[in-house]
């Protein structure tokens, strides 16, 4: 369970960085449309395509029990993503980013 939460939240962290990495008005290469496209665009389906599965393995009926620490590092990731966004200030930074464009 607790895999599956992790690699869903860095999809989500990497999806917010690219965007922001893209939407920047001095746009660095690592952000380049080509790049976004290519790799983030990619690894953020990936990291996707192994949380999903591995959250709802977790709840399979022969899958082992879950135990409450892997519960609580689950809420800690999850918690933690969403801390990190709100710190972020991502409409704020949009914001300011169509404005010097």
């Amino acid at each position: 369970m607790f895999w599956g939460t992790f690699f869903v939240c860095l999809s989500v962290v990497v999806a917010i960085m690219a965007m922001l990495g893209a939407r920047h008005p001095s746009q660095p290469k690592w952000a380049s449309s080509l790049m976004v496209q290519y790799v983030w665009g990619i690894l953020i389906v990936g990291f996707i395509a192994i949380g999903i599965p591995l959250f709802l393995l977790s709840f399979k009926g022969d899958a082992p029990p879950i135990t409450t620490q892997e519960y609580l590092l689950s809420l800690a990731a999850a918690a933690g993503t969403a801390i990190l966004i709100k710190l972020l200030g991502i409409k704020k930074k949009l914001t300011a980013y169509a404005a010097g464009r």
